[in-house]
């Protein structure tokens, strides 16, 4: 993975248009722009208040929160990032994006989600784990490259507790396997469906919810748009994101519609045979009551 000592982030004043030319603006040089560099590991909420106390101490790009004076307090700002494909030195306004969905990956390649760089964030080293994660192929973004702009919205939304255990055994998937219990090719002679009683496994079941939750990605949809980001998965990789067991990974790319192929690749796609489109069916009804049916050739 890249070795990114450290983010540079600069400072627009202005809301970033995605089209300046379109709003009759002069599109300014990013190079031109105010900017510093800061070290990634830190919450995103102390780096962002750490540079805007240098970049615009008194506020006179981006205001104080009403009421609450100081530099160390949040702001009403969006922060953008440039896209990956992008060489910096070419880089324009228009190639640094709002991140709506930001993947991470700690220090033991587990699997983290966080919804926008926004003020409230807590979590430290947010910015290396997504950098690690770009490098994984998971983010469109170079996370070490950043944009601060005005922002017309508030500082941030709510977030949602799901039961995902228990969502998950109703689909087949006992998160609460231990590592132990069976190999990697465990999942063949077990019938999803099955459920494994016993204290020891719910509290495991429930300890990696909880984990999972912490790291952002304790829903459902934010389970299936990981494994949405490749086409095909070894079942090593999913494990090692969202530290399950093998047959635990197993069964949650089987509830997917997901199946080995049988080429002797070891590799996990979605199945077109009619027990896996029932399957990931079930899966997208439970999640979400607005789900229809996915088209297929």
């Amino acid at each position: 993975m890249t070795n990114r000592q450290f983010v540079t982030v600069r400072l627009y004043d202005g809301f970033h248009p995605a089209h300046p030319s379109a709003h009759g603006l002069v599109e300014p040089a990013i190079h031109s722009l105010p900017s510093v560099q800061i070290p990634p590991d830190n919450s995103w909420g102390f780096m962002l208040a750490s540079a805007l106390s240098e970049l615009d101490p008194e506020g006179a790009v981006v205001g104080f929160e009403p009421g609450v004076p100081g530099p160390s307090m949040r702001r009403p700002v969006r922060t953008h990032a440039r896209l990956n494909s992008i060489d910096p030195d070419s880089a324009t306004m228009s190639d640094y994006v709002y991140p709506d969905r930001i993947w991470l990956l700690d220090e033991s390649g587990r699997l983290g989600y966080n919804h926008r760089l926004e003020f409230h964030s807590r979590k430290t080293t947010i910015l290396r784990r997504a950098s690690n994660a770009t490098d994984a192929g998971y983010n469109q973004e170079d996370f070490s490259d950043l944009l601060v702009t005005r922002s017309e919205g508030g500082f941030g939304g709510d977030s949602v507790w799901y039961d995902i255990a228990s969502f998950l055994l109703d689909q087949g998937v006992q998160i609460g396997l231990d590592a132990t219990v069976g190999g990697i090719a465990a999942w063949s002679v077990r019938r999803i469906g099955i459920r494994i009683a016993g204290s020891k496994s719910d509290k495991r079941a429930r300890r990696t919810a909880r984990e999972w939750e912490a790291r952002g990605i304790g829903t459902p949809a934010r389970l299936r748009e990981f494994l949405e980001l490749n086409a095909a998965w070894h079942l090593e990789e999913v494990c090692t994101r969202l530290d399950i067991a093998p047959l635990s990974g197993a069964q949650l790319l089987q509830a997917l519609g997901y199946e080995l192929r049988s080429d002797g690749s070891m590799l996990w796609q979605l199945g077109h045979h009619k027990s896996a489109r029932k399957r990931r069916e079930k899966w997208m009804k439970a999640e979400t009551a607005e789900w229809q049916p996915e088209l297929r050739a």
